[in-house]
This record gives C-alpha cells, structure tokens and sequence, in this order.
C-alpha cells in the first residue's frame, strides 16, 4: 500500500573514492574505478518504475566526467543540486575558497543544462556555528534557495543535537537567510534517533524506517531521505582498512537495495526544490 504523503528523496552524488577514510588524493581519482554509473541508472529506473521523483545533490567534478548521465537526470523530471566541486569538507575551506569553488561548480553546470542550481548539501554535514554565516550569505548571492548540510544528530564526525530537526529557516546577521531542509531524525523526549538514510538506513529494519517517516508526517513534516549510490553496491572496492570505519562505509550494502524499492513503492517522494517553492509562497 502507498502513502500519499509526499516526501523528500535525495541523493548524494559521489564515487567510492571520494570518501575521507580513503584519504586517497585527488589526481589519483582519475585511476579509481567509477561505479556511480550503473548505480545511477537503476535508481533512475526505479524512480521511473514508481513515479517518484528526487535531489541529485551532485559533486561536480562527476558532474563534468558524466555529463549525459547528469542530462538524463534533469530531462526525466529530476533537480540537480550542489554538492560540492570536489567533495572537500566546509570545515576544511575558507569563504574565499568555497566561492571559488561554487563558481567553478556553476559554470559546470550551466554547460550541461539549463536548469538553475537552488539547493546545496555539504559533504559530510559539514556546515556548523564556525561557517554558516559565509555559506548562508554566498549561496544567497548567487540565488540558491536552500540549504540542506546541517545534521540534526551529533555523531563522531559531524551533527549538532541542537539544530531543528524539521525544515526551518537559517539565519545570519544581517538579515540574510535561508531554507535549511534536514534530513529525518526522531526525537524521543531529548532523546535522537537517525533513521533515514545511509549507514543507518542499511543497519535498520526496514519496519522501523517504514514507522519513522510515518511518524515524520504525523508532525506535519515531509521526511528527507538520503543515499549515496554506494549504499547499494556491494561490489565496490572494499579497501578500507579501520573496523569502525568499514562497519560505516560497508554494512548492509547487499540488503539496501532491497529496502529501497520497498521504500519507492510504500512511499510518494518529491524533489526538494519543489518543496521549497511551496514554502516560500506560503511565507
């Protein structure tokens, strides 16, 4: 049976390789195998199977490696948002730096298709309290209308227990601002659980997932969903060498794909630019 509550489902753009705990440098991306191909078109199939339609927050180095595949995604109903130039963490970067970066990420775009740019998700989660003044105010600057890089849990890596759990809106001083559109957390009393995607989505029963965003829309909230195309790929190169960080990177790829289309036929999704539209026209 489907829920005819619409939701949100994105996609994070990025190839194996890109992931810190490879720590593999940039001009040997060019050796690594790319597998985000054939992962990306399955999920196209399927969302076309299912009539769903979703964020493809995109790094844009891939992005100008395969520039048909980014076509194929905006000509089947798709939004195509910003998820870096090169999958480096805000944390690492200055304004200066991310500026430079989102022009070039632009310019990539714009020669692929004519579809404006709105949305932005750092990788990692990685804007906090030290960096949104700059991202808020530079992605305002060239017309972005949403933000979706804060993590409304606080994990080894990133997150903050204390950011809204529910699409709100980011501001600076000044009076800039934006919408900032997290992914599905559920909160108990003070108490957080991440639930809808990645390595938590790969870990849960799907029952529980299935529960949560039931329980995300009873609050009167689409929820946000996330995966990467590595999440569904058990043949990846697995590599990584700490316990803790393959346990992240490899649990339960094999059974992700299967929850997945569970996911696409229980579920409506939308894409989050769409949302946002209607967010602003109520404001």
């Amino acid at each position: 049976m489907t829920d005819n509550s619409l939701n949100i489902l994105t996609f994070d753009i990025e190839d194996w390789y890109h992931c810190t705990f490879l720590n593999i440098p940039e001009k040997e991306w060019d050796k690594c195998e790319g597998r985000i191909e054939p992962q990306i078109e399955e999920i196209l199939k399927l969302l076309k199977e299912t009539d769903n339609k979703a964020t493809f927050f995109t790094v844009a180095l891939l992005a100008s490696r395969y520039p048909q595949l980014m076509k194929r995604i905006v000509s089947e109903g798709h939004e195509l948002a910003y998820h870096s130039y090169s999958h480096k963490m805000l944390t690492e970067q200055t304004a200066e730096e991310f500026e430079r970066d989102l022009n070039k990420s632009l310019d990539i775009f714009s020669s692929i298709s004519q579809q404006k740019i709105v949305g932005f998700r750092a990788p990692y989660w990685s804007v906090n309290d030290k960096n949104k003044d700059f991202v808020v105010r530079i992605l305002k600057k060239y017309g972005f209308l949403y933000d979706s890089s804060i993590f409304p849990f606080k994990t080894f890596q990133y997150g903050d227990d204390k950011a809204f759990r529910h699409p709100n809106i980011l501001n600076v001083e000044g009076g800039v601002s934006i919408y900032e559109i997290p992914p599905a957390i559920l909160e108990y009393a003070d108490f957080r659980i991440p639930f809808s995607g990645g390595f938590y989505f790969r870990i849960l029963p799907y029952a529980f997932i299935k529960r949560g965003i039931k329980r995300i829309n009873t609050e009167g909230y689409p929820a946000v969903v996330y995966l990467h195309p590595y999440d569904m790929d058990p043949e990846q190169p697995r590599i990584i060498k700490g316990f803790k960080e393959r346990i992240i990177m490899y649990t339960n790829q094999k059974g992700c794909g299967k929850k997945f289309k569970k996911l696409l036929d229980n579920f409506r999704f939308g894409r989050m630019d769409e949302y946002v539209r209607r967010l602003i026209v109520r404001s």
